[in-house]
């Protein structure tokens, strides 16, 4: 049976936890995208190189791609929940060894920094096919894909204008502070989160080629 969007996320069960999950994502979102307008100007100005740069800043796809091939050797039946949980925890990690940078830029912190990364964007990426699939009917999967995606769009158009905000009275480490901040905010209201989880298996080797192909083809036109 299909459902129209309307004000139906107030009544119908599908769209409640619909729209308690692109909450949580809102501000996992605008931690990172505070994270990713801060992050390659902090890599230039340490490593006084944007070809540096751009080799440290691709070394979150390499990764990422990476666990493409791993991970499904890894998981099956994985809970909503548990991806979320993991995908904050590689998050708070990344946060932490930025931090670290912050205090010593060294060239194998910022390698670690962006492999945590890259694995923390597999972890979310899994997290939102996985809820699609199980919380939505197929005729409903297009809308809440789309209601994921303008959350997510929010998030990146608001990130880099906080950021600015937050470098130019906190500096680089109050970025890092406040990011980590906003992901502990989203972990909490995770713990009253009711995903419904089922456990399905999830075709992972489908969720994130496409990203990982155009995030490399950003990187090489720059």
């Amino acid at each position: 049976m299909r459902t129209k969007i309307g004000l139906s996320f107030l009544t119908d069960p599908m769209w409640r936890r619909v729209m308690a999950l692109t909450s949580i994502l809102l501000f996992i979102n605008l931690s990172d995208a505070i994270l990713s307008d801060w992050v390659p100007t902090y890599l230039q100005g340490v490593l006084g190189s944007s070809l540096l740069m751009g080799f440290v800043f691709s070394f979150s796809s390499i990764v990422g791609f990476a666990t493409d091939l791993v991970f499904p050797q890894l998981f099956n039946g994985v809970l909503v929940k548990h991806l979320l949980r993991w995908a904050m925890g590689a998050s708070l990690l990344f946060v932490a060894s930025l931090f670290f940078a912050t205090l010593k830029p060294l060239l194998p912190v910022l390698l670690f920094s962006m492999a945590v990364w890259g694995v923390y964007y597999e972890f979310l990426a899994f997290a939102n096919q996985q809820f699609v699939a199980t919380a939505a009917s197929v005729h409903d999967r297009t809308k809440v894909w789309a209601v994921v995606g303008v959350f997510k769009d929010f998030a990146y158009f608001l990130g880099p204008i906080l950021g600015g905000i937050i470098i130019s009275r906190g500096g680089d480490r109050g970025v890092v502070v406040i990011s980590g901040v906003i992901t502990l905010i989203s972990f909490f209201m995770l713990g009253f989160m009711k995903t419904g989880d089922k456990a399905t298996e999830v075709e992972f080797h489908k969720v994130n080629l496409v990203a990982e192909i155009s995030h490399w083809r950003i990187l090489l036109a720059h």
